[in-house]
């Protein structure tokens, strides 16, 4: 519609201009507002240092089935991991299971920080609307990146 609308409304001195596909990063999301989201801090035994994001991604990417089983489906960004299940353990607590990644053993620990819910997004609070507006920024980064999209 905005090209129809764009290519309608040009003046005479513009016809000579070429038209310019539009591209925009907006879209409609919609949730169920009384969701609750499961925020959890990730650590490791080894430590990993806290630069090497990378190699903690790749280890949660290659776990995903066994955490998956542990806290349901789930998304990461740096050191935070939102999980859909938080029955397993109370806040505080960690979630616990070992990996072997490139030749070594690792624990890792999901701490349950909090309980989100989604409708938190609209709330006046920064501080809670920006932990649901996190999640949901991670969650569309996670898919888009397992569909190729970069």
């Amino acid at each position: 519609m905005l090209s129809a609308l764009a290519t309608r409304n040009r003046g005479p001195h513009l016809n000579k201009c070429p038209s310019v596909p539009l591209v925009t990063n907006l879209f409609k999301v919609d949730f169920q507002e009384e969701a609750k989201v499961y925020l959890y801090a990730a650590r490791t035994e080894p430590i990993i240092a806290f630069d090497n994001n990378k190699k903690l991604r790749a280890m949660l990417i290659n776990s995903r089935k066994i955490i998956e089983r542990l806290i349901g489906t789930y998304v990461h960004t740096g050191r935070m991991v939102f999980g859909t299940k938080g029955q397993y353990c109370s806040i505080g607590e960690d979630v616990t299971f070992n990996i072997e990644f490139e030749g070594q053993t690792y624990s890792i620990f999901l701490k349950l920080v909090k309980a989100i819910v989604l409708k938190d997004l609209h709330c006046a609070d920064k501080r809670r609307s920006g932990i649901v507006f996190s999640f949901l920024n991670s969650m569309l980064k996670n898919f888009f990146h397992q569909i190729g999209y970069s």
